[in-house]
Order: C-alpha cells, then structure tokens, then sequence
C-alpha cells in the first residue's frame, strides 16, 4: 500500500488487514486493523470491517478462542453486519461447542435466511485451506449444502 497518498487514511487500513489476513499475514492484518481502530475509534465502518479482519486472522491462523471472543465483541457492535456472525458460527463450531454454534447459526440465518455452503463458495473471498476450515466449521454448526 502506498502510505504517501494517505497515510491517515483509516478505512483503508481496516480493509487491507482482509487481504493480509487470507495470504497468511495474521499479525500484519491485526496491526493494520488496529492501527485503523487507532485513526478512526469511533467510525462505524472502520470498526467493523477492522474487526472483521481481525476475526479472519484469527480464524486462518487456527486460533478459534480469539476469533470467537473478537467475533463477539463485533456482533454486539455491529449486529446487522453479517460477516462476522459467518465467522462467529465457523470459530465456535471448530471448537467443538455445537450448543454455541446453533445459538450462533440461529441468529445468523435471521439476518441472512439464504446462508448456505454453496452460497460461501460463491461470495467469500477465502480459498485454499482456509476455504476448507471455513466450511467444515460451518457444515459442523448445522449451516445446510445449498
């Protein structure tokens, strides 16, 4: 990213902790989502997508405790902003809590009763091995084929 241009540029900084975060740059996507956090504390936009991006690095680097609690955190701040409840179902799922994970999938398809796998392999930026984890996270909570 060229910082010239704006360096203060927050949203930017939220949204390129994603991409960071789905090459394998955990600790890079959660510096570059704080750092946003940091410009921006009290921009809604910047909140959710710097937390969204903190809860994919969490989630590719396999570290679902942290991408479950971050998850958290995000869903009561930004209830209506899908991607983290995605993750939140995924993270809780992979950790074996299929009490949690229902809970989590519940909410989630009233926001977004249309929620399939199919419909991941089509509108998710993820591939490879996270792509996997994602899915077999969201097949574990319940999350129906098509």
């Amino acid at each position: 990213m060229n910082q010239e241009l704006n360096p203060n540029f927050a949203l930017a900084h939220a949204f390129l902790g994603l991409p960071l975060a789905h090459q394998g740059a955990h600790s890079e996507a959660i510096k570059s989502a704080e750092h946003a956090l940091r410009l921006s504390p009290s921009d809604p936009l910047v909140g959710a997508y710097a937390s969204l991006a903190i809860a994919n690095a969490y989630f590719a680097a396999g570290h679902y405790a942290d991408c479950v609690a971050s998850s958290r955190i995000a869903v009561q701040r930004y209830p209506e902003f899908r991607p983290v409840h995605h993750l939140l179902v995924a993270a809780v799922a992979m950790q074996g809590d299929r009490g949690a994970a229902a809970e989590a999938l519940t909410t989630m398809l009233r926001l977004q009763p249309d929620f399939t796998l199919a419909w991941v392999n089509e509108n998710t930026p993820y591939a490879g091995g996270m792509l996997e984890r994602f899915l077999d996270g969201l097949r574990r909570a319940g999350v129906p084929e098509e």
